[in-house]
């Protein structure tokens, strides 16, 4: 019987029960002939073919290390008990070098779902979709980040979407994070998902972690359950998941929020278990946990009731009738993924969390303890075992399609960064192969976040792991273990760049270079406003400067102009960043042009700004420019009031403006910096409208104090207000009369100061606009409406007369501008200091009536 045990050793436990029967017989009967080893070979691929597009479930933690559970126990005994993760463990291939494809959440998610390297997602750290800026500050950091997306961009595919056609119902519970922030666009439903649920579930946050623990109280949202623990609403959701489409081939994606900070529980039994394990009172104040190695029973507890979760994911499965499989458990039809995001996060602060020993760093780093991760796989066919194979979570996606019989168009799996793992799940090979059949042997992290000294780039291959330092360009190896699979080096302690054969540094050397070369792996920039102890840089006085950056309306094209002095650099890259709103930008390729450098700026960008690279790699930053497509207002030639509804056309109130911080709503952000709105206004071709005032409806929030200018043709009227209501407008009058011609010229409304005195946040927005119109006039019209008012000489050069005595006059250029008035007035009339150009002449008689006239000016 131990002969036996150790033959099906590597076999699910089904697999092992089927076999036994032909094992038992064959021994019992003596029969050794070449039928009963064909049929035991035979017997793993019958009993695939009798599952019918097998489930899939991806159980993805969040910031749990490789040491934080008794899967990977090495060295120093975890504390924390995970038997739902063992008993997986004891059923399927648990994997002691897994690897997430970062260090970090967003782009480790996105690599995984997309099945791309971060360098093809361009997604390389959190919170992505921002203008480069320094880590800490200029004295501190050398080096700058480049730019990176804050989302999954929709052309990529996801597991859920290459499912789909199969007939796979998808869905996602909990953390999502694969765009600029949680819980925006775009999400799961619009990556191929049929159902999201984006709650923290017991991992919200707690006022206090010290008494707001879980209760029996049937109005406590955290409720203790039949099973002893808290209520969690996600395992909760993925339960409901699974109930309502067990009945079609599904795949859920389980990313639960735990064991991410903050570092709490709300399950008191599970804290002064661990309390009781490590000799600790259970902490009555908030003082943070500071005892190094994994000693804070929070975490401790956190872990548990993640383990307490896929337990009950895993208990469902095997109670649970399949209905599509008659006679068999949704088990037994499954295929459970279980992994960490990145690796674990060794202190929050001051507060000691867990300890990644005897692998170096965590989250953040691409050291082995930023980036190794538990990762248990188990369903049909899956061969039990520890394996010690390098994989990746890029691995997931090519696997699922094999392990589903899912056949995604080239264009899909053309692009795929990770390999079909089906083969050394199954027993069909004993290594992770590539398409040609030959063993992978390499695996590439690029990271160019954070503090200088966390900037690099990585690859594992065999028993080494190098390291590309993008500060100084250095590189560092170290040997994690010996060729016979022994560990050496986990810790990374020992750099051996110097002391190894060259053939072997300069083989690995040329592989990463080769990596991020073919893959355009994006490279931190030099701080070129770098202040530190040994500042300045290299070529840093050499770094040309910004001397303009405009923007052309009509054209739409953004424009910068840097320096062109002898000993400066020259601009060798440049990119213009735009947004559409106020939380996420983009990025286009600019051309560069000797010193000047261009962009066409989509339509929909609302602001703009130019990253350029010199020769010296230094990062230059033009100011943030507005860019926002303007809404035309044609006035016609037949209605004295003419009413417009910026709603209509203009967004909704955005936040994150520049008035009054981010604390405030605007309509819209204008050309010149300030809040509030602009537009264009002419008047239809041919006809020139003469308005006397202009009013504007403003709604605020109650109790609102604003101030705000109002700019029409070079002249602007200031007011303000408290605002006493949500919902009436308030009016406000321009009533400096304008004219307007068919050139556009614009109206803009600014906030100049917007408070609240309830500390609300504040609101401004405009809500109607209404022209007040006295005349209409054709441009050859005007001279007919003189009312035989004469002026001479006509055209004019440096004085003019009229024909006879008027009230008062006023001359308008084209766009409208009043550019010289006059009272009391009608000979030598000196418009010397003018512009050559066409004017309007607008006079008021004495008995009040207008007349307008055409004037030239040469």
């Amino acid at each position: 019987m131990v002969y036996m045990r150790n033959l099906l050793g590597n076999y699910s436990r089904n697999e092992r029960a089927m076999k036994f029967i032909f094992i038992k017989n064959n021994l019992m009967m003596k029969n050794t002939t070449l039928l009963y080893l064909f049929s035991l070979f035979l017997i793993p691929q019958l009993y695939a073919q009798i599952i019918d597009r097998p489930n899939v479930i991806i159980f993805y933690a969040d910031d749990l290390g490789w040491q934080d559970t008794q899967l990977n126990d090495e060295g120093a005994v975890v504390p924390w008990e995970t038997p739902n993760m063992l008993s997986l463990a004891a059923e399927g291939a648990n994997f002691s070098q897994a690897y997430a494809p970062a260090p970090t959440c967003a782009p480790s998610r996105s690599a995984m779902m997309s099945g791309r390297h971060t360098t093809q997602t361009r997604m390389t750290h959190v919170s992505g979709g921002q203008i480069p800026e320094v880590n800490v500050n200029n004295n501190s950091n050398k080096m700058i980040h480049p730019y990176y997306r804050g989302r999954l961009h929709l052309e990529e595919t996801t597991i859920a979407e290459a499912l789909k056609p199969q007939g796979y119902v998808s869905g996602q519970v909990g953390k999502w994070h694969m765009a600029v922030k949680h819980n925006r666009f775009p999400e799961a439903i619009d990556q191929g998902f049929d159902s999201h649920f984006t709650g923290r579930g017991i991992a919200n946050g707690m006022d206090d972690r010290t008494v707001n623990y879980a209760t029996a109280a049937v109005d406590d949202p955290f409720m203790i359950d039949e099973d002893g623990r808290p209520y969690d609403d996600v395992t909760e959701e993925a339960l409901a998941f699974l109930e309502l489409n067990n009945s079609e081939p599904f795949f859920l994606y389980m990313a639960t929020w735990l064991v991410h900070a903050p570092i709490q529980t709300r399950d008191l039994a599970l804290l002064t278990y661990y309390c009781e394990k490590l000799g600790i009172p259970v902490p009555t104040s908030e003082a943070n946990i500071t005892t190094p190695g994994q000693t804070n029973p929070y975490y401790g507890a956190m872990v548990a009731s993640l383990d307490w979760s896929l337990g009950k994911i895993v208990d469902y499965l095997k109670v649970t009738d399949d209905p599509r499989h008659p006679g068999k458990k949704l088990y037994e039809t499954t295929y459970i993924i279980f992994a960490s995001d990145n690796g674990g996060v060794e202190n929050v602060g001051p507060e000691m969390v867990t300890d990644n020993f005897p692998l170096d760093k965590g989250k953040k780093y691409i050291q082995e303890g930023g980036i190794r991760t538990p990762l248990v796989i188990t369903g049909p066919e899956v061969a039990v075992g520890n394996y010690n194979n390098v994989v990746s979570h890029l691995d997931f996606f090519p696997t699922i399609l094999s392990l589903t019989n899912t056949t995604a168009d080239v264009s899909i799996t053309d692009k795929l960064d990770g390999l079909d793992l089906s083969p050394l799940l199954k027993n069909e090979s004993t290594v992770v192969e590539d398409a040609s059949g030959s063993e992978r042997t390499d695996l590439y992290w690029h990271f160019p976040h954070n503090q200088d000294d966390q900037m690099q780039s990585a690859i594992r291959s065999n028993e080494y792991k190098l390291y590309k330092n993008h500060l100084d360009g250095s590189y560092e190896l170290y040997q994690l273990y010996n060729t016979d699979g022994s560990n050496h080096d986990l810790e990374e302690t020992t750099n051996v760049i110097n002391t190894i054969d060259a053939a072997t540094v300069n083989g690995l050397i040329t592989k990463l270079e080769t990596f991020l070369l073919a893959n355009n792996a994006r490279y931190p920039q030099r701080n070129a406003d770098y202040t530190g102890s040994d500042a300045p840089l290299e070529n840093q006085n050499n770094v040309p400067s910004i001397v303009s950056t405009t923007f052309d309306q009509a054209s739409r094209v953004g424009t910068t102009i840097v320096t062109t002095e002898p000993s400066q650099a020259a601009i060798s890259t440049a990119y213009v960043l735009y947004k559409e709103n106020d939380e996420e930008w983009f990025e286009l390729d600019a051309t560069v042009n000797g010193n000047v450098i261009t962009a066409d700026v989509p339509d929909s960008a609302i602001g703009i700004v130019f990253t350029l690279i010199d020769d010296n790699n230094f990062l230059i930053i033009s100011e943030e420019l507005a860019t926002i497509p303007l809404k035309q207002i044609t006035l016609n030639s037949s209605d004295v009031l003419q009413l417009f509804n910026p709603g209509t056309d203009h967004s909704e109130l955005i936040g994150a403006t520049t008035i009054n911080g981010n604390a405030s709503y605007l309509q819209t952000r204008t050309e010149g910096g300030g809040d509030g709105a602009k537009f264009l206004v002419k008047a239809i071709t041919g006809t020139s409208v003469i308005c006397s005032r202009i009013t504007f409806g403003i709604r605020s929030q109650i109790n609102d104090e604003v101030s705000f200018d109002v700019t029409i043709a070079g002249e602007t009227q200031s007011f303000n207000y408290t605002s006493l209501s949500n919902t009436d407008d308030v009016e406000f009058d321009f009533d400096i009369p304008v004219t307007f011609t068919n050139t556009p010229q614009e109206l803009e409304i600014a906030t100049t100061a917007l408070t609240n005195s309830d500390g609300l946040t504040p609101r401004f927005r405009v809500y109607d606009l209404t022209f007040h119109i006295d005349e209409f006039l054709g441009v050859d019209e005007v001279e007919a409406n003189s009312q035989n008012l004469k002026v001479f000489p006509n055209p004019v050069t440096g004085t003019f007369s009229l024909s006879k005595e008027v009230e008062s006059g006023v001359l308008y250029n084209l766009y409208g501008a009043k550019a010289y008035e006059f009272n009391n007035q009608y000979q030598d009339i000196d418009i010397s200091n003018l512009k050559t150009g066409l004017y309007f002449l607008q006079v008021i008689h004495n008995d009040g009536r207008k007349s307008t006239l055409k004037l030239l000016k040469e």
